[in-house]
């Protein structure tokens, strides 16, 4: 089961040149998503808070207007723990 992750640029974006980087690091602060949004998170899909900073790293982070839009274009269902 996967969890939503709130990945902050600062988590990402440091002084690593990875190409990937490269392209969503806007600054040490802030992602630039695909749609051209700039954002300081990104929410990511995964089961772990480490996966979910390799997912970024991997370039699969949202920012949060493309992260709902890709929950609705799945139809997703959002099971809450009381």
């Amino acid at each position: 089961m996967f969890r939503i992750y709130k990945v902050y640029a600062e988590e990402v974006c440091k002084d690593e040149h990875n190409e990937n980087l490269e392209m969503i690091c806007f600054s040490r602060s802030e992602f630039k998503c695909g749609c051209g949004w700039k954002t300081s998170v990104f929410f990511v899909l995964a089961s772990s808070k480490e996966e979910a900073i390799e997912k970024v790293k991997n370039l699969e982070g949202l920012c949060a207007y493309c992260f709902l839009d890709m929950l609705i274009e799945k139809e997703a269902k959002i099971l809450m723990n009381h």
